[in-house]
């Protein structure tokens, strides 16, 4: 009688222990994610729109560089979230470390003197997403230094912008130059002003044929300066000593 008694106490106890744990697990709120149709891609957001968004970023990125001859199978976690007020970037960024892209959603900001806008957290998830591609394109870490990324990463941000923003940041920018030479792209031009940086990246690449310009310098067909190697060279040019 007794143990029949203490069995019947167990059971309500662990009854009641397993609905308080599907009552905990109820309140814990589950992140929509998305993987784009990729296995090792992983999305998440809680914004109405976000996860559509990241998605089609990532397929115009795969299709642009698919157009170079660089297949790539990507390996990332996409987040969005909202600028914290002690951002180190306005924007986002690329974690190679941890095939990590953060983009915010929200900025108190106006690249090139647009309004922040959904094309504009479009346009930096697809600039982080570059880095990304380029992290497993270019195996060699020393040939393309920090500023070639942000270079690259420019060129196909404005080159896949909305029409009508790519006006207006040329219209507004219209003064200033292509870098003139593979030289001119350094570490001083960068650190003086992105926005500048990526408008002259993009007048460059543009001058020098596009996306041809680009396979180049992925490809190693064009080495740009570096400190042991600090001449140009374009697939025409014997290196000057």
């Amino acid at each position: 009688m007794l143990r029949r008694r203490a069995l019947a106490i167990l059971a309500c106890l662990l009854v009641g222990l397993g609905s308080t744990t599907l009552s905990l697990a109820q309140q814990v709120p589950v992140e929509p994610r998305d993987d784009c149709g990729f296995q090792d891609v992983d999305a998440i957001s809680d914004g109405p729109g976000d996860l559509e968004l990241a998605c089609t970023a990532l397929r115009e990125i795969i299709a642009y560089f698919r157009t170079m001859g660089f297949g790539v199978v990507p390996a990332i976690s996409m987040r969005f979230v909202d600028a914290p007020a002690d951002r180190a970037s306005p924007h986002g960024y690329f974690d190679p470390g941890k095939g990590q892209i953060v983009v915010y959603r929200t900025a108190h900001v106006s690249p090139w003197g647009l309004p922040w806008s959904r094309a504009l957290v479009a346009s930096f998830l697809k600039h982080e997403l570059v880095h990304m591609v380029v992290w497993h394109v270019v195996r060699d870490r020393g040939r393309l230094p920090r500023e070639w990324h942000e270079f690259i990463a420019y060129v196909v941000q404005l080159d896949l912008m909305e029409p009508t923003d790519l006006t207006e940041i040329l219209k507004n920018h219209s003064s200033i130059q292509p870098f003139s030479e593979l030289l001119s792209v350094n570490e001083f031009t960068y650190g003086m002003g992105p926005e500048a940086f990526a408008v002259a990246a993009y007048k460059m690449h543009y001058q020098r044929g596009g996306m041809a310009f680009l396979r180049q310098l992925l490809s190693g067909e064009i080495v740009p300066p570096t400190v042991g190697h600090p001449f140009p060279v374009f697939p025409d040019e014997t290196p000057r000593r």
